[in-house]
């Protein structure tokens, strides 16, 4: 572990819980083990998550809790966290969305069923919490994919981001992977048609998720 601290300023690192390193207890409690510019979390939960603070970019993939989006906007809050700060998370427990509203009823500037936008201590900064949602992407979809982002006070709805699948993209590659292997299936299928208009039964790729063992 000491020698680990010497390292110095991590640009990515990605931690996956259930190892040896991992599981040791200073891991865990030692303050200011890590610098890091992105960090990566697999396979976290609240009992063994590792405190984060003033870092840019951050995600965690399967988590087990559903607390994260609104303990993540009041960290933030209370550093005053810098216009761009972005975290996504996948989550495999339902209510996050929920319990984000319920902690921020008070601080509502606009909501949707795929956004909730926030105001802060700082009048110039607000957070913006999207899901993915559409006919893939439902509300009993398993994992749920949430991005929860520090933004000016001044940013237009007309400025938010709708392509939700790239930032998806980056939490679980394997969707992406999947996604070309659909293209590449449903090429296959087309070239190998019968002559009757006959294509084969479409796979959808996002219906796919690995989970890995921990």
């Amino acid at each position: 572990m000491e020698y680990i601290k010497k390292v110095g300023v991590f640009e990515n690192l990605e931690v996956s819980f259930g190892g040896l390193l991992t599981d040791n207890g200073n891991f865990i409690t030692d303050d200011g083990l890590f610098t890091a510019t992105n960090i990566v979390f697999e396979g976290c939960d609240k009992n063994n998550m590792v405190p984060v603070q003033n870092v840019p970019y951050w995600h965690i993939r399967c988590y087990e809790e559903n607390d994260s989006l609104y303990k993540v906007a009041k960290m933030w809050i209370d550093t005053n966290s810098k216009v761009g700060s972005t975290f996504q998370v996948s989550v495999n427990e339902e209510g996050s969305f929920e319990g984000f509203l319920e902690h921020f009823i008070d601080c509502i500037v606009s909501k949707n069923e795929k956004r909730v936008r926030i105001c802060t201590n700082n009048p110039d900064r607000h957070i913006l919490l999207e899901r993915a949602l559409d006919e893939i992407f439902g509300t009993d979809y398993d994992p749920q994919y949430f991005r929860l982002k520090v933004i000016s006070a001044e940013m237009k709805e007309s400025d938010y981001d709708d392509d939700y699948m790239e930032w998806i993209y980056i939490i679980d590659p394997y969707l992406r992977d999947e996604s070309s292997s659909s293209d590449e299936y449903d090429s296959d299928s087309s070239s190998s048609s019968d002559g009757d208009g006959f294509y084969g039964e479409d796979y959808n790729s996002y219906n796919f998720y690995s989970d890995e063992s921990f």
